[in-house]
């Protein structure tokens, strides 16, 4: 795609795992022209992709072992989990007065809206 008056954009789908390791990754892309006999290079260049060491959860929490901040992370889980379980997860249509409904879980939530007829 052309996203200037001289230069392109290009999509390259990256194909194969680029490394399990932190560190760098340098990728090379050459641009060929001409026939397929005797190619010219039209354009070459590289970028390099900085692989950053993860880390299990657990390092994370092994730093945040007080009580008053782990008591915190529950309470915002379960405050989370009351919210979600908010949610409409199903629409169910009654035939007798011809309304849809939105439930969570079984319960309904809100107005039915009435279709008419």
């Amino acid at each position: 795609d052309k996203y200037g008056e001289t230069h392109y954009q290009y999509l390259l789908p990256v194909a194969c795992k680029l490394s399990r390791y932190a560190g760098e990754v340098v990728t090379w892309i050459t641009i060929y022209d001409g026939d397929a006999e005797n190619p010219q290079i039209m354009k070459s260049g590289e970028n390099i992709i900085r692989i950053l060491d993860s880390k299990n959860m657990d390092s994370y929490l092994d730093d945040w072992r007080c009580d008053r901040q782990l008591t915190a992370l529950y309470q915002m889980k379960k405050a989370m989990d009351g919210e979600i379980a908010k949610k409409a997860d199903s629409v169910v249509y009654d035939g007798e007065d011809n309304s849809v409904q939105l439930t969570s879980d079984g319960t309904p939530i809100g107005e039915k809206a009435y279709l008419g007829n």
